[in-house]
């Protein structure tokens, strides 16, 4: 990371992960968070792996992470990768509201907020995917 980034490439991506980071460090810690990880840990596993569930759209989003396209046009590779990484989240949420219940929605949601809030909050809140709507906030307007 020291030498194939500059300053500002290196700010950036400790502001990303340094949600996770917090997240490992509260896993790993014994109490109210660990314990519930635990105890749903086997239907996330279950929802983000099963090819009939959310393991395509998780695969895209990795993929999109690994390999990213270097086009001139940075704006709609980032638009792509918010939207795809939303289409994940709400993929995740509704298979484990089916398979694991609402505590575990709830539960999951805390998670992923606090893993992904600098990614959504300061670098995908342009774009805001949502089921079959996705709306578009350039330039401060709406486009559907």
């Amino acid at each position: 990371m020291k030498n194939c980034t500059n300053r500002s490439q290196k700010m950036l991506y400790e502001e990303i992960v340094n949600g996770t980071k917090q997240v490992l460090n509260l896993l790993c810690q014994s109490g109210h968070f660990q314990n519930n990880y635990l105890h749903y840990a086997e239907c996330f596993k279950n929802v983000s792996t099963s090819q009939q569930k959310c393991a395509p759209i998780l695969d895209k989003v990795k993929n999109m992470s690994i390999d990213p396209q270097l086009t001139s046009d940075m704006e709609a590779e980032l638009k792509k990768f918010c939207c795809a990484f939303q289409e994940s989240v709400d993929c995740q949420i509704d298979f484990v509201g089916r398979d694991c219940g609402q505590k575990a929605v709830n539960f999951f949601e805390t998670y992923l907020k606090q893993i992904s809030s600098s990614l959504m909050h300061q670098h995908c809140i342009s774009y805001t995917y949502s089921g079959s709507l996705t709306i578009i906030f350039i330039n401060n307007h709406f486009i559907n």
